[in-house]
């Protein structure tokens, strides 16, 4: 019957696009797995490269500098309220997760802040701004660290240090230590000025890389 055979026909039609469907969800499972493989497997080796780095007397003598330089630039830190300020000391944990990458630069910012901290002391010594600083300087590391230097890749790096730093961890450190004010508040009060000095700390750090790039500093100090 005619009605029969056109019944029949959409039901093998049907069944070969689900089975079509079916190959090709399974091949895009396959696929993200192995991007998901090889993610995992370049971000151990940059740490693991970053390890070996500490072997080095070139990088504890550079990286020594750099923490160095960053106290120096803390002292412009410009205070804005009681849970704000304005600073560049950041650009120096930067630079050291960009070179030696992310356990260097972890360990480096961490370092950094305990010396700011006993150099001038303000307020009471807190050790979640300690792993705060150890989580921004790694994170600069595993997004810079040996992958070609783009703006990009600077502006992702900053944007995920201001979320994973700025506006969640600090102000959960920061609404411990000032029992009045809710994670909440913190946030949306610290969140227009997190965000504003975003660009200005990409672009700022871009040129300075750039420029040191064009003079050969990265060169000589990579031999």
């Amino acid at each position: 019957m005619p009605g029969s055979k056109g019944l029949v026909f959409h039901a093998r039609r049907s069944t070969k696009c689900g089975g079509s469907r079916r190959y090709h969800g399974g091949k895009r499972n396959v696929l993200n797995k192995k991007g998901r493989n090889i993610f995992m497997k370049e971000m151990k080796q940059r740490v693991i490269s970053s390890w070996k780095e500490l072997k080095y007397v070139r990088t504890l003598a550079i990286t020594a500098m750099l923490i160095a330089l960053g106290r120096v630039l803390g002292y412009f830190t410009i205070p804005i309220t009681q849970t704000q300020r304005i600073g560049f000391s950041s650009l120096a944990n930067e630079f050291i997760a960009l070179l030696f990458g992310p356990v260097v630069g972890g360990l480096s910012a961490g370092v950094g802040d305990i010396v700011n901290y006993l150099m001038k002391p303000s307020g009471p010594f807190f050790p979640g701004f300690t792993i705060s600083a150890f989580t921004a300087g790694a994170i600069y590391g595993l997004i810079l660290y040996k992958r070609p230097f783009t703006f990009v890749r600077v502006l992702v790096a900053n944007i995920t240090v201001t979320v994973v730093v700025n506006m969640t961890l600090n102000n959960v450190w920061l609404s411990m230590m000032y029992g009045n004010r809710t994670f909440w508040g913190l946030f949306v009060s610290r969140a227009p000025l997190q965000i504003a000095t975003v660009p200005v700390e990409v672009i700022l750090f871009f040129l300075v890389v750039r420029m040191l790039k064009r003079a050969k500093v990265f060169a000589m100090l990579e031999q």
